[in-house]
């Protein structure tokens, strides 16, 4: 996911393509074998074959860890025969190789699922557990990554803070999982009608907000009639009196945090519930 890459929790290996990576793991292998070459059979260095396999798996995934794993293996065993190292059997020094190759591998496995691991973590610290969209801590951290590029950029944001008219009344009609399925819908909706780089958070209870980097005013309108317009279809469509209230702002002049823009927007939303529900009140800033 795009949106994870933002925040960092834990230093990251840059994702190298396949190639690169390939290249640079061979150039470790390749000195890794030299140095058992000469160094011959009185120095182990059989450690230092795990740095260019986890690389591998950091860089590119555990197939290229597995490839490298492979290549890590033949290369020791070369380095021992041409070495001149005596064994009891000629059989021995290619069970000594696959021995390596399956410890390899057993190390490519731990690192893929430690590393899915965490990433499930993140996943789970950055949003929210029913809708799936960012939670305040994300969506703070991302927004304001997104404006100070905007403001470089000398581009427009727009924010969208999102209400569901009637909500609490079908939670007591209906219940709390139907209520739940109502902001799911609202989330898959939203999520269907935007950009990798927009994003969609949850505020809390029936509060969503949208950012919509870099469209002008009348572009970021379209784009959120449609949304408007869809999460309307979808909750009329199951039967459900629930609506939306929108409030929107598009920025041309920003500050360098989302927290002094939102209000703004809010405000709006308010003015749309006030004033009957189900809408959307649009407008620029300044």
């Amino acid at each position: 996911m795009r949106h994870l890459e933002s925040v960092d929790f834990y230093v990251k290996i840059p994702h190298l393509a396949f190639a690169p990576a390939l290249g640079l793991c061979l150039i470790l292998v390749a000195l890794l074998g030299f140095a058992d070459y000469v160094t011959g059979t009185e120095l182990a260095f059989s450690l230092f074959y795990l740095l260019p396999v986890t690389l591998a798996v950091l860089m590119n995934g555990r197939g290229l860890g597995l490839l490298v794993s492979l290549i890590s293996a033949v290369a020791w065993l070369a380095a021992d025969i041409q070495a001149g190292a005596v064994y009891s059997s000629a059989f021995i020094p290619f069970w000594n190789a696959l021995m390596r190759l399956g410890y390899f591998s057993l190390h490519c496995a731990l690192i893929g699922r430690l590393l899915g691991m965490i990433s499930a973590v993140k996943d789970l610290s950055l949003h929210d557990p029913l809708t799936k969209a960012a939670n305040w801590r994300f969506f703070e951290e991302y927004s304001n990554k997104a404006i100070k590029s905007a403001i470089r950029e000398k581009q427009s944001v727009t924010l969208a803070f999102w209400d569901l008219d009637n909500f609490k009344a079908l939670n007591d009609r209906l219940g709390h999982a139907i209520g739940d399925e109502a902001l799911i819908v609202l989330a898959e909706t939203i999520r269907k009608g935007i950009r990798p780089d927009d994003m969609l958070a949850r505020l809390g209870g029936d509060e969503f907000v949208v950012l919509l980097p870099g469209p002008s005013y009348a572009a970021a309108g379209e784009v959120l009639r449609r949304l408007h317009e869809a999460v309307s279809a979808e909750m009329a469509v199951r039967g459900w009196n629930v609506t939306a209230s929108v409030g929107a702002v598009t920025f041309t002049t920003l500050s360098s945090s989302v927290g002094s823009l939102m209000s703004r927007a809010d405000e709006l939303m308010y003015g749309v519930k006030r004033e009957g529900k189900n809408a959307l009140r649009h407008v620029p800033w300044p």
